[in-house]
């Protein structure tokens, strides 16, 4: 959702720049964030001249930074660990 969003918040048209397409499993997986939370993370609208659209919410943003603020913290309270897993790589 993060590398769509930015920097447009326009799925289709980030998608597009980034020479991928939104696939059926990706839309599955965002109608059930989309269930999940008290306001939708992405507004879809069917129809009209281009056929519709979505773009990520006030709220799918907030998610995003919320994630990664999870994700930052975790990786600095197991630093050590995710360095002891690295070593066990077969590629560094």
């Amino acid at each position: 959702m993060q590398a769509i969003a930015q920097p447009c918040h326009d799925f289709p048209q980030s998608s597009q720049r980034l020479s991928t397409s939104i696939s059926p499993t990706t839309s599955a997986r965002i109608d059930e964030l989309n269930g999940s939370l008290k306001e939708p993370a992405v507004a879809s609208a069917k129809g009209g001249e281009r056929g519709g659209g979505s773009e990520v919410t006030a709220v799918g943003l907030r998610l995003i930074a919320q994630y990664r603020q999870i994700e930052s913290t975790a990786a600095t309270a197991c630093a050590a660990e995710i360095r002891a897993l690295t070593r066990l790589l077969a590629v560094s």
